[in-house]
């Protein structure tokens, strides 16, 4: 491993850095704004599901916004995996140039002390030297997000993509929000996992559905039962139209 690969991945770590820099900034700069846009939106929703009555403008407007935030945070998650991933990479990188630098290894070590008639101290054995690990870099941004990044949203943006594809069908046989009857088209849906995967929901067919932007939005990782009482739905007749169009509730 030569050093101008090594140079090249602490070039893309530093850059990478610089943008985690700058978009934390943003999301701490907007966060007390998405969070009253949040709450706004949170009360539109419901007080459209006490009138039954369309989505206003400003309910539009707000989950546009509200959407492009939560986006971004997401944007960050993924950003801080690759940094994370580039750390590790250049970490085994410099630990393997490192090792190919040594001048002689522990077996010549010994049989040259023998031939002198030295005693040498029994050394670290090789499994415990496999079993550490090289010590990573410290970023104050890494360090901050690292816990919220247990999974690769690039991945998951483009399974959702798929799913949301493979739930095209969906819109032949209902072309309205399951949950609140609003018009919905294919390219304005959002797919909703109906029970949510932190409570233990999985990415199957008869588990995801095409809802409205501002339904997704208010039922965020709620239980669909809990989401219609706080929307003043009617569980039990969204659950009849769930199962309308084939999905197990």
């Amino acid at each position: 491993m030569n050093d101008h690969n090594i140079k090249s991945k602490q070039s893309l770590t530093k850059q990478l850095c610089v943008v985690a820099e700058k978009e934390k900034a943003w999301l701490e700069k907007n966060r007390l704004l998405y969070t009253q846009k949040r709450e706004r939106l949170d009360n539109l929703v419901k007080e459209r599901g006490l009138n039954s009555s369309e989505v206003t403008v400003e309910e539009r407007k707000l989950s546009e916004h509200v959407t492009i935030y939560e986006s971004r945070q997401a944007g960050m998650w993924d950003l801080v995996f690759k940094i994370n991933r580039e750390e590790k990479n250049l970490a085994a990188m410099k630990a393997r140039r490192k090792k190919k630098k040594e001048p002689s290894t522990e077996t010549k070590i010994v049989k040259v002390s023998d031939e002198l008639g030295y005693d040498l101290e029994p050394t670290a054995s090789k499994q415990s030297k496999r079993s550490s690990k090289p010590k990573l870099a410290s970023d104050s941004i890494v360090d901050m997000w690292r816990d919220r990044n247990d999974f690769d949203v690039a991945s998951a943006r483009s399974k959702q993509a798929l799913a949301k594809r493979g739930l095209a069908g969906q819109l032949n046989t209902f072309s309205r929000c399951p949950y609140c009857e609003q018009k919905l088209s294919f390219e304005r849906a959002h797919v909703d996992h109906i029970h949510p995967v932190s409570k233990g929901g999985l990415s199957e067919d008869d588990n995801l559905v095409l809802v409205c932007a501002p339904c997704n939005t208010a039922k965020s990782n709620k239980t669909l039962r809990a989401f219609c009482r706080d929307v003043d739905l009617n569980y039990e007749v969204v659950v009849a139209r769930l199962e309308m169009i084939g999905k197990a509730v």
